[in-house]
């Protein structure tokens, strides 16, 4: 007969001190977790936590059921029995091999299998609970799961370093707690001071969660001091002083120290690449240097992505480029963010509208959240396939998860304009994006034409003379809209924007597409003196650029 109590997690008796500590690890609340407060009985609709077992206090035969649960689940209330006679370190060892095996074989749900099996003979074996605790977050996003399990792991031993730099990425990456992400980071520096890949790990946090530049170079230079030829510091710190500090000739000595040391670390090469490229403009060693990375390891999609962009953009090679964006999807085919990148590219460069389409939904599907993807999904849908509906759709949803996305609050903006005729949602995104990018010209000239069409004529003089601010280019399309707005319905501006629209049509610009009806139409209301001057400007400057 099956273990009737063989899915239970904890069971309790006496309130012991090693009960207490197994409480903890579980991450319960005897308080809001337990039929009592003092520890007599255990709900276990608290305590799924992906199949890990705390058996170290088993359920002897005598148990009997405490009660019922509203799910289903069972309370019980039985004897404690201390975990040194539960558990079984020598059969722990035995599976958490066997994970390890499965591990190296790419075999994750045999290696979790087996880690669970190993934390059932002994709920505190410190590597299985870290192993498991990572497996959980990064290949099953069971997010719950894994935090329980770090912080059970750091529980029996609160100075293994490998745990707590884990457990501070975590608590960085998915919870968002900076404050206990450096707490983690800066524990795990004080239990392996002589660990240089800890310092660097903290560095690079200070850098982009505090903005702490000052710390962030003291733990480079000294994780630098502790291990010169650690090639991972030397890269990170050779970033650092170029994009932070500014200090090109530091940022080049760090990253050909980097090279000497290590001419096969990938990551090393790509951004020396890019620093060549984009700081001393030597393309042909930039060249060199991502061949050579592409050649130490061909399926590093950082560097493909890289190159690809260099080939197509420094190059002009679209050929090489479109191999190597090809060669990073075959790698990594549900990476949004290359397939977005690649999309991008087949519909600007090659034109290849199909594959375009293809990839920004492959994009879609592996990321449903990848704003930069539906936005530029969305321009494509509007802009290409006009199919008006599916990019509402991508718009919204964009919105939806990025509500400060600064190009798609103004693209959606101008679709709500152009395509939908809802002025009333497009001046309340335009207003939006002004709100994040007061400073924008586009955004001041096109909400100006929303309210020219339907009121408030103070508030667009006013927007049209901060766009005109914003054109400082002569030949940018917002002046000759915003002469025309002066024109239409401000007669102190008529003689002066006359002259101006003249001069710029002559000059070859226009505005194509751009909708000046409702304009028009206030003008006319306004008894415009010429309506036919009128009519013939806003027709001539929504037409395509002369050839």
């Amino acid at each position: 007969m099956a273990d009737p109590f063989d899915a239970i997690l904890a069971v309790l008796g006496a309130k012991d001190a090693d009960f207490r500590q197994l409480v903890d690890i579980a991450g319960l609340d005897p308080a809001t977790d337990f039929v009592n407060g003092d520890l007599t009985g255990i709900d276990l609709r608290f305590t799924d936590i992906n199949g890990f077992n705390l058996r170290a206090c088993r359920v002897s035969e005598g148990a009997l059921p405490y009660g019922a649960a509203e799910s289903g689940a069972i309370i019980v209330k039985v004897p404690f029995i201390p975990k040194s006679v539960a558990s079984d370190r020598e059969a722990a060892e035995r599976e958490f091999h066997i994970a390890e095996e499965a591990w190296q074989q790419k075999d994750m749900h045999v290696c979790r299998h087996h880690l669970i099996a190993a934390l059932r003979y002994d709920p505190v074996y410190y590597p299985a609970l870290c192993n498991l605790a990572f497996i959980l977050q990064d290949v099953y996003g069971e997010m719950d799961g894994a935090e329980r399990l770090y912080r059970a792991a750091e529980l029996v031993d609160p100075s293994g370093a490998a745990n707590l730099a884990n457990f501070a990425v975590f608590m960085n990456d998915v919870r968002g707690d900076l404050d206990e992400a450096e707490r983690l980071l800066r524990a795990a520096v004080v239990a392996e001071p002589d660990s240089v890949r800890y310092l660097t790990n903290l560095a690079g946090f200070m850098k982009i969660e505090r903005g702490d530049m000052d710390e962030a170079e003291r733990l480079f230079r000294a994780a630098e001091e502790l291990d010169p030829m650690y090639t991972r510091n030397l890269t990170n710190f050779a970033m650092f002083m170029q994009n932070e500090r500014g200090d090109m000739d530091e940022a080049e000595r760090l990253f050909r120290m980097a090279e000497e040391v290590d001419p096969k670390y990938t990551r090393n090469l790509t951004n020396f690449a890019n620093f060549m490229q984009n700081v001393h403009s030597d393309m042909d060693e930039a060249e060199r240097l991502y061949r050579a990375a592409e050649a130490v390891d061909p399926e590093d999609t950082y560097n493909l992505v890289c190159f690809a962009d260099f080939m197509h953009l420094i190059r002009g090679d679209m050929d090489e480029a479109e191999r190597l964006y090809h060669a990073a999807e075959a790698v990594s085919p549900s990476d949004s963010h290359i397939l977005w990148g690649f999309a991008l590219f087949m519909e600007i460069s090659r034109c290849d509208m199909d594959e375009a389409e293809r990839l920004y939904r492959a994009a879609e599907i592996a990321d449903p959240r990848h704003v930069d993807n539906l936005w530029s999904f969305a321009l494509f849908m509007e802009e290409v396939r006009s199919d008006f509906d599916a990019a509402e759709r991508l718009y919204r949803t964009a919105d939806d998860v990025d509500p400060v996305h600064l190009n798609n609050l103004c693209s959606f903006a101008l679709f709500m304009l152009r395509r939908r005729q809802n002025l009333g949602e497009a001046e309340a995104l335009y207003r939006r994006a002004l709100a994040l990018a007061p400073d924008d010209g586009d955004c001041f000239g096109n909400l100006a034409c929303i309210l020219i069409g339907h009121g408030g004529l103070a508030e667009a003089s006013d927007l049209i003379d901060r766009a005109v601010l914003c054109a400082t280019d002569v030949q940018n399309p917002l002046l000759l809209e915003c002469w025309f707005y002066r024109y239409a319905v401000f007669p102190e501006w008529r003689q002066q924007a006359e002259v101006e629209i003249s001069a710029l049509l002559d000059a070859g610009i226009r505005s194509p597409g751009w909708g000046l009806s409702a304009v028009v139409a206030r003008a006319l209301e306004l008894g415009h003196p010429d309506p036919d001057r009128l009519r013939d400007f806003a027709d001539r400057i929504s037409q395509p650029e002369p050839s």
